[in-house]
């Protein structure tokens, strides 16, 4: 909203001069209604005898009930917002110090010329932020969060920053934060494009964990099942006819012997296929398959079998920790990255370089 839209120095007078008779006397505004600016979207109160005079764009929108009496305190808090909105539009207004006049008489009210510039310029600062905000221009807080992301090396904030003037006022603002955050920090320019690169290996590294943690997850956890499926056969086989797992392993290959023995050996081909793909990151390997076979063949019973199948499973965990492990640590490395610390060796100043 404009500081003083629609302001007529005749008006800003008559409001003195009454304020001036009714200093000391209770005073009741007879009658408040309520207004609306259709472009900037704001409502407040403001006596009916004032309406010929706040400007275009206000609309009435009712009555306000039950007007509460004003102070004199009152009254000066509204020539002191009045007078700091004048000085926000023109400085040398002439009714400032008419306003001013009247405002010391009322006592404990600041007067004091840097305190009236100041409270100008959040005025303005305010109105700044809200015409921004409107036009789509990033906000402070905004801009030092994403320059904060910027200086670990995700340069993804630089997008979607909008288009024509509004985008090149944000990749701008942009980059004077990220320019001073980076000064703050003692970083020097050389960092700051080495922590791009790395960010860009992270990424492809992040990408290829990801892929590999999911096929050995996958792997691990058909593996689980078919080392059930497998315990559960086991049982099924009697003590006195318990063979070798390679016998086992051949009569399912050749389709002959007991049936049972048959379904163990399936049960047996499924885990080795998937443990193999667990431990070999993903992809099986003869060697992940032959190591599982040459483990199982050392089981004479149903009991040393199942402790062998446990010995397994505790290797595909070890694997499925790897990937998750990494990714782990690559995110710590990230998270910490562009952060401050508490000893900085060195400090890269503007005109200098690092020293």
């Amino acid at each position: 909203m404009g500081a003083m839209a629609g302001y007529d120095p005749r008006v800003a007078k008559a409001v003195v001069s009454n304020t001036l008779e009714q200093m000391g006397k209770p005073a009741a505004i007879p009658k408040m209604v309520n207004i609306f600016n259709q472009n900037t979207r704001e409502t407040k109160i403001v006596p009916e005898a004032m309406l010929s005079s706040v400007g275009p764009g206000w609309v009435l929108t009712g009555e306000v009930s039950n007007t509460p009496v004003v102070s004199d305190a009152d009254k000066i808090l509204g020539l002191i917002k009045q007078r700091d909105a004048l000085y926000a539009a023109n400085p040398n207004d002439p009714n400032i110090s008419v306003l001013n006049d009247l405002i010391k008489k009322g006592r404990g009210y600041e007067t004091d010329p840097q305190a009236i510039a100041a409270r100008a310029a959040k005025i303005k600062a305010d109105e700044a932020a809200v015409a921004n905000a409107a036009n789509g221009i990033l906000g402070e807080d905004d801009l030092n969060f994403m320059a904060a992301q910027a200086l670990t090396g995700d340069q993804s904030v630089m997008q979607g920053l909008g288009y024509g003037q509004t985008g090149a006022t944000n990749r701008a603002n942009l980059r004077k934060a990220m320019n001073k955050m980076a000064t703050d920090r003692g970083m020097a320019p050389q960092e700051v494009a080495a922590m791009n690169v790395q960010m860009f290996g992270d990424r492809a590294q992040a990408r290829t964990i990801g892929t590999r943690t999911a096929n050995v997850d996958m792997a691990v956890r058909e593996a689980d099942q078919f080392a059930d499926l497998a315990l559960e056969q086991s049982s099924k086989v009697p003590r006195g006819k318990w063979v070798p797992i390679n016998s086992v392993m051949n009569a399912y290959a050749s389709g002959s012997g007991d049936p049972e023995m048959r379904r163990f050996g399936a049960f047996n081909n499924s885990f080795l296929n998937a443990y193999a793909t667990a431990v070999g990151k993903g992809t099986m390997t003869v060697e992940g398959r032959k190591h599982a076979e040459d483990m199982l063949s050392t089981a004479d019973g149903p009991e040393a079998y199942k402790a062998v199948i446990s010995a397994l499973k505790q290797e595909m965990a070890a694997a499925l920790a790897s990937p998750e492990a990494t990714s782990d640590a690559l995110t710590r490395r990230i998270e910490g990255r562009g952060k401050e610390t508490d000893t900085k060796p060195k400090k890269w100043i503007p005109g200098v370089g690092v020293k």
